[in-house]
């Protein structure tokens, strides 16, 4: 079970952190001058927001996960 939840973990960090590497190249090469009007680029700002901000809060409840299991294995050996 517990390698199913890592590969599960490790798919979803790889997956945010591609569609991340994405959306960054995607503003960095996004062409200039840019409009006042142009209604696409604030999409992918906000897109390249929210992965950013789900890759932060997968990790950190990754972290905590392993905060619980290590408690958890710890009180089970006291």
């Amino acid at each position: 079970m517990a390698d199913r939840v890592d590969a599960a973990w490790t798919a979803l960090r790889d997956c945010l952190a591609a569609r991340s590497r994405e959306l960054h190249d995607e503003v960095r090469s996004y062409p200039t001058p840019i409009a006042r009007c142009d209604l696409h680029l604030p999409g992918l700002l906000e897109q390249r927001r929210q992965i950013t901000e789900a890759l932060q809060l997968a990790l950190e409840l990754r972290t905590s996960v392993e905060k619980i299991e290590a408690a958890l294995t710890e009180a089970a050996t006291a």
